[in-house]
């Protein structure tokens, strides 16, 4: 049904993510029913994304979080956020490493292309959004994708045995892969 979210756990992000309908698109000659990730559904402010933003657990942080008119928001005017980013998924305490997931090339999360120059690839939203194409009568899923970019913060280290590291720019989330799971029949 096009009224109702679906949703997926994903182990990469240590969370589960909605697919919300989309649009009618073809697959062949096959009518389908296409599922993305909703535009801004990764942002801070999102009560259920709310709990991978360790700047909340902060001191200075503590009773920032406001009601907001919308539903699955809260109001975060008040906070004081240093490590946490719209679009970025910070994964560290679920996978040990202080990993950053996000869309490939910062797609939902165009804020971060302020730290690279315009020779970086530009977001895509039809190269790089994850997406089900479902079968209506039978709900079989014929083709998605789900599509991730793992990032790494690089800050600089002020050491000087790690030379190139002393002075480098800091940037909240390095691109370091993305990948594309693909479900196709086979």
């Amino acid at each position: 049904r096009v009224d109702d979210d679906l949703w997926m756990f994903t182990i990469h992000l240590c969370k589960s993510l909605v697919f919300r309908f989309a649009s009618e698109e073809k697959y062949g000659d096959t009518d389908v029913l296409r599922f993305e990730i909703p535009t801004g559904s990764m942002n801070v402010n999102k009560k259920k994304n709310i709990c991978l933003c360790k700047d909340f657990a902060e001191r200075g942080n503590k009773g920032c979080l406001k009601s907001s008119s919308v539903e699955d928001e809260y109001d975060i005017s008040d906070c004081e956020l240093t490590t946490c980013y719209d679009g970025l998924i910070n994964v560290e305490n679920c996978q040990k490493s202080p990993v950053r997931m996000s869309a490939p090339h910062f797609f939902m999360a165009e804020e971060q292309l302020q730290y690279f120059d315009s020779s970086f690839v530009q977001p895509d939203a039809d190269k790089d959004k994850s997406f089900l194409d479902i079968e209506p009568v039978s709900g079989q899923v014929l083709q998605g994708h789900k599509r991730f970019q793992v990032n790494m913060p690089v800050n600089p280290t002020g050491r000087n045995e790690i030379k190139f590291l002393k002075n480098i720019k800091a940037v909240p989330a390095f691109p370091v892969m993305w990948f594309d799971e693909i479900i196709a029949p086979v």
